[in-house]
């Protein structure tokens, strides 16, 4: 699976680090130097998504 430039930078603005709200009129300028640098680092656009899920379940003792 890959995720694109465009979902690593929505994935940035959806925490609460990067709020679009918190950077207000910086949004445009912020969305446009990490695309750059994104596809400096991979020109093809598209980033491998190694991220990983764990779950952890338990129960209380009855």
């Amino acid at each position: 699976m890959h995720d694109t430039a465009d979902e690593i930078i929505g994935h940035q603005l959806s925490t609460s680090f990067i709020d679009p709200v918190i950077i207000g009129e910086r949004n445009a300028g912020f969305r446009a130097r990490l695309t750059k640098r994104l596809l400096a680092i991979e020109p093809s656009g598209r980033f491998p998504d190694e991220s990983t899920i764990e779950l952890i379940v338990a129960r209380r003792p009855q």
